[in-house]
């Protein structure tokens, strides 16, 4: 309909917000089908550093910036490799939600870094206890924000939590998206 329409249709907005809330519900009906089908992803060599940049320059960041005036957003990416196995798609909904988890926290603006670091495990040293040994990547998001309150830290990863507003951005699957795709990535 809307490539039908003349460009200046009165129609035309509220087509469009249509369109956005029906790309909004099919969003969650995936989320809610990759949270069901365990195991359902299809891993293949790539490099993060490239997942990294191609999500920094998709729309879906590009709506972050804008819906988030004072947000800005940094990498911190040492030039190495950054080679895994793993699911491009999964991956960037990763960073989606946990970029704009960290944007819409920081109401008066504040800065995002992004980081890739190639790191050594081994579980009989330190905090990496549940970890196999070997060589890991840590994609790290640090945001200048106050933080998650006490009170809703044990609840980050239900699903269907959430902390917005009804009708705000978010469906409450974000961090359980997020947390269920590094355990599919032995992260």
């Amino acid at each position: 309909m809307l490539m039908n329409l003349p460009a200046d249709s009165p129609l035309r907005e509220d087509l469009l917000m249509i369109r956005k809330s029906g790309l909004r519900a099919a969003a969650v009906v995936q989320d809610l089908l990759n949270l069901a089908r365990k195991n359902a992803v299809q891993n293949s060599p790539l490099d993060l550093h490239a997942v990294l940049q191609d999500y920094l320059s998709s729309p879906e960041h590009c709506d972050v910036l804008k819906n988030c005036p004072g947000v800005t957003v940094e990498t911190v990416v040492p030039p190495q490799k950054y080679r895994i196995m793993g699911s491009r798609i999964h991956l960037t909904k990763v960073l989606m939600n946990l970029v704009s988890n960290a944007a819409e926290s920081m109401r008066n603006g504040g800065r995002i870094v992004l980081s890739l670091e190639n790191l050594f495990v081994d579980p009989s040293e330190g905090p990496h206890k549940d970890y196999n040994k070997g060589p890991y990547i840590r994609l790290r998001i640090q945001d200048s924000g106050d933080g998650i309150p006490a009170e809703n830290l044990q609840r980050i990863f239900e699903p269907f939590y959430t902390t917005k507003a009804m009708g705000r951005s978010g469906s409450g699957l974000g961090l359980t998206v997020v947390r269920e795709t590094m355990k599919d990535h032995n992260g």
